[in-house]
């Protein structure tokens, strides 16, 4: 029988974590609509907003390339990687070695 928690989208682990390049975050919707992903650093600004879009449900994958918003790469630290979907959040975290 379903559960709320399965209809909420679920976060795989980042690979490779810690990263100095890219870094790629699989992620699966239990239902079709609109998803909202960010990098947000760990005061909680958004640095770069990954994706803002309608998707099936199904398996996904996000991807990070180190930078923000403007293009610049990110200094070393932690952060997470955030999805909004289904009026569920989740997160990861993400390390950038110095």
């Amino acid at each position: 029988r379903a559960t709320d928690a399965d209809a909420e989208p679920t976060l795989g682990r980042p690979s490779p974590n810690p990263s100095a390049g890219p870094v790629t975050v699989p992620f699966r919707l239990a239902a079709p609509g609109p998803v909202r992903a960010d990098v947000v650093d760990m005061l909680g600004r958004v640095v770069r907003v990954l994706l803002r879009d309608d998707l099936d449900a199904g398996a996904h994958l996000l991807s990070w390339d180190g930078h923000d918003g403007a293009g610049r790469r990110v200094a070393a630290g932690a952060y997470l990687l955030r999805l909004d979907a289904d009026g569920s959040r989740s997160a990861v975290r993400v390390t950038r070695p110095r």
